[in-house]
């Protein structure tokens, strides 16, 4: 987090340097600014000056006639103010050519719920912790669908799939077996339908959620030490050699390996595990192989 100083009035403000460091509204803008500057509606410049002005809670003022001189003054202070936000970005540069794309350096979900149509969807937990394995499969075909088509069908399904209503306040749902996560359950049949609703849902907060799912995928797939219950997992030996193998079986074939196994039961109940739980047996499948050989070595 940067701060900005405003000696004339004794004012100092916050202003993000990561995503992570955003607030809803903030990350919702950035979003929104993001999408127009995708579509050439604005400059990488604009963007960043609209960004800031919504971050500092700073309104342009077309009314107080300032001198050439503390116009020059002011532009060079807005210019050197959005140099700060540049992390914010991934930017590249070719000549007189300019490449921006997201840094996606967080985890957490900025959008909480969405409400829509006078109902309230609540969104995954931080860093995937509540998404279910048969969920998370849904949603990662949704993801890449939408990442190599741009069918904005696909995106809406992808928010379907991930924000529902939330369970009904009963004591069995507060007390009893309650496993912390706020929504109602995954079932595939209902995501249809909430996918024609989400069609009016404003596009940049769908986006948003885009963006989070990529950041999350991203920062899993190449964590050296993710966390997991405890256990400290390099989840780079499993996502490389899922990557390196031409003919991979994908997470479905993994569903269905592990439902043969039966260490979380039948294809039903695996379905419903926890995704990071999923992580942390192959992780564990991956180093047991891995003592195994070593130990064959030794042998031989």
């Amino acid at each position: 987090m940067n701060t900005i100083e405003f000696p004339k009035i004794n004012l100092q403000v916050d202003l993000p340097e990561y995503i992570d460091e955003f607030t809803y509204h903030q990350y919702l803008k950035y979003c929104e600014l993001m999408v127009m500057f995708q579509n050439k509606e604005i400059s990488f410049f604009e963007l960043k000056v609209l960004l800031l002005y919504h971050c500092l809670n700073m309104v342009v003022d077309d009314k107080t006639k300032l001198s050439e001189a503390e116009c020059q003054e002011k532009n060079y202070n807005i210019y050197v103010a959005t140099t700060l936000l540049d992390n914010l970005f991934n930017i590249e540069t070719d000549g007189n050519k300019i490449r921006v794309t997201h840094s996606l350096l967080f985890v957490d979900n900025k959008i909480k719920s969405i409400t829509h149509n006078n109902k309230i969807y609540i969104g995954p937990d931080d860093l995937f912790s509540n998404i279910t394995f048969i969920e998370h499969i849904e949603a990662t075909y949704a993801f890449s669908q939408y990442a190599q088509t741009k069918d904005e069908y696909w995106l809406n399904t992808l928010v379907a799939i991930l924000y529902r209503p939330q369970k009904p306040d009963t004591e069995e749902n507060r007390i009893s077996g309650f496993d912390g996560d706020k929504r109602l359950p995954f079932y595939p049949a209902t995501v249809e339908a909430r996918t024609e609703e989400f069609k009016t849902i404003p596009f940049h907060v769908k986006y948003g959620v885009f963006l989070w799912f990529w950041a999350v995928e991203e920062f899993i797939a190449t964590a050296t030490e993710l966390d997991v219950k405890g256990h400290k997992c390099d989840m780079t030996v499993i996502f490389n050699a899922k990557a390196n193998k031409q003919k991979s079986i994908g997470m479905p074939g993994v569903l269905f390996s592990l439902a043969e196994t039966r260490v979380f039961g039948n294809r039903k109940e695996t379905e419903q595990e926890p995704y990071l739980n999923i992580l942390l047996r192959l992780y564990q499948n991956h180093i047991d192989i891995e003592n195994a050989k070593a130990k064959n070595n030794v042998k031989n």
